[in-house]
């Protein structure tokens, strides 16, 4: 059995450092697992991202995520996440960090459900790990740290749109 499972690795897994497109496919992948998400989902979303970080930043996001009750947050305001990257660059003189451009979306219901949304142009940091070669990380590549930066946004109560749908209904009454 063992030598079934070693010859679907190929010769050089374990030894040969990632390329750069495995360490940008990595920053891509944690990105949009992390941030992508619905209240359905939101659990598998970040179980897949933590299991892409080292131990101690699956830690501290772990106790961020007690902390602040973000998963109870995001089922009770309805929190819809969505992102699109843009770019994917690796930053000069640093060894497996990445700049990323992405554009963010988020949805929310308020308590009288009137949905809010936001859209932002967000640039993200991620630094990466090179851990060693594993049938659970191929790459090697685990998440070390990672920040997030707004650059340009807008909230949207969607006030106009409901007022609209309001008076749109106002006048087929009449």
């Amino acid at each position: 059995m063992l030598k079934s499972s070693k010859a679907s690795i190929s010769p050089d897994a374990s030894g040969s450092a990632p390329s750069d497109i495995e360490g940008r496919a990595v920053a891509r992948r944690f990105l949009t697992t992390y941030l992508t998400y619905t209240p359905a989902n939101v659990e598998r979303q970040y179980a897949d991202a933590l299991n892409m970080m080292t131990h101690n930043f699956q830690t501290f996001t772990m106790n961020r995520f007690r902390e602040d009750d973000t998963l109870g947050r995001i089922k009770a305001e309805a929190i819809t996440s969505s992102l699109k990257i843009r770019s994917i660059e690796p930053v000069p003189g640093m060894p497996w960090v990445y700049q990323v451009f992405a554009a963010k979306e988020i949805h929310r219901l308020n308590a009288q459900r009137i949905e809010h949304t936001e859209k932002m142009v967000c640039r993200y940091q991620v630094r990466l790990v090179y851990s060693g070669r594993t049938t659970l990380h191929p790459t090697g590549l685990l998440v070390g740290e990672f920040w997030e930066q707004q650059m340009v946004g807008e909230k949207n109560i969607d006030l106009q749109q409901r007022s609209l749908m309001l008076d749109r209904g106002e006048e087929g009454e009449r």
